[in-house]
């Protein structure tokens, strides 16, 4: 039975993490794409003219300012990265935000751009590291931010109520508030 015991409890474990990881990613994702939107209110105009621009839009803003800062992997054999050499079992922490600026791959201009072609950035892993939930990710951050931005066309920021602030993690960039105004 204890075996049993400790399956059920990897089962649990795997679909908290699976919960977790769904949620807060995703809601993050919704919330910095907002902020990212309302911060560079000219590509509003053109994204309410033409929905479509949505999909685009998504990776760019998981491109521009997507949940994740860094991840965590251990190499699983030695391997040479330029001068560094990095020893099986070593732990290497990946700058997503560093290889989502990388000019070789997304140009020089790497102001926010909607129309750019993002879909090479690194928020979601890559290789057997991807993430599993991506395209209901993707899904969701088109559905919500594209309702929002067509549904409230005096959406706001809203400086005067309180500055923005992002909690204080290493792993994830989330939004303590976001503070914004409808005028109607």
């Amino acid at each position: 039975m204890p075996a049993l015991a400790g399956e059920y409890g990897l089962v649990v474990a795997t679909a908290r993490m699976l919960l977790s990881a769904g949620y807060e990613t995703t809601s993050t994702l919704i919330a910095n794409g907002i902020l990212a939107l309302l911060s560079h209110p000219e590509h509003l105009p053109a994204l309410r003219r033409q929905p479509d621009l949505i999909k685009p839009a998504i990776e760019e803003l998981l491109r521009f300012i997507g949940p994740g800062i860094v991840n965590l992997r251990y190499a699983n054999k030695d391997l040479r990265l330029g001068e560094v050499l990095i020893h099986e079992g070593q732990k290497v922490v990946l700058d997503l935000d560093a290889a989502n600026a990388d000019p070789r791959v997304f140009g020089d201009d790497l102001d926010l751009n909607p129309h750019r072609d993002a879909i090479a950035h690194v928020q979601f892993g890559h290789g057997i590291h991807h993430c599993i939930g991506a395209p209901l990710a993707r899904l969701e951050g088109q559905v919500a931010i594209g309702t929002i931005i067509q549904r409230f066309p005096e959406l706001r920021l809203d400086r005067s109520q309180s500055d923005i602030h992002f909690r204080d993690d290493t792993f994830l960039r989330i939004l303590k508030n976001l503070p914004i105004s409808v005028h109607a």
